[in-house]
């Protein structure tokens, strides 16, 4: 029974940990440069702006502002994206020139 519940624990903080790490990795700023472009139409139903091959959107940025710059954004992947056959959504944080 003492070795069973070693077992439990052990396992528990395993999934825990390994969950973390997982949380971990979404933390990390991506940085892609290239043309921002208006979305437009399209069969997928997120983002605001296209850059290079990723959708992207800000909730501190007006990215209408820098339509058609040549710029360097660094972002975040947002969980649970691309859905319905779409590209990777960032969420934008910073945008250089």
């Amino acid at each position: 029974m003492k070795y069973l519940k070693i077992f439990f624990i052990l396992l528990i903080i395993g999934l825990v940990s390994s969950r973390c790490s997982q949380n971990s990795e979404n933390t990390d700023l991506i940085k892609v440069t290239g043309s921002i472009e208006a979305l437009g139409m399209t069969t997928f139903q997120y983002g605001t702006h296209r850059i290079d091959k990723y959708v992207i959107k800000s909730e501190k940025i007006d990215l209408q502002e820098f339509l058609n710059e040549k710029v360097t954004i660094s972002g975040k992947i947002v969980e649970g994206y691309p859905i319905e056959g779409g590209p990777i959504l960032l969420l934008v944080e910073k945008i250089e020139p």
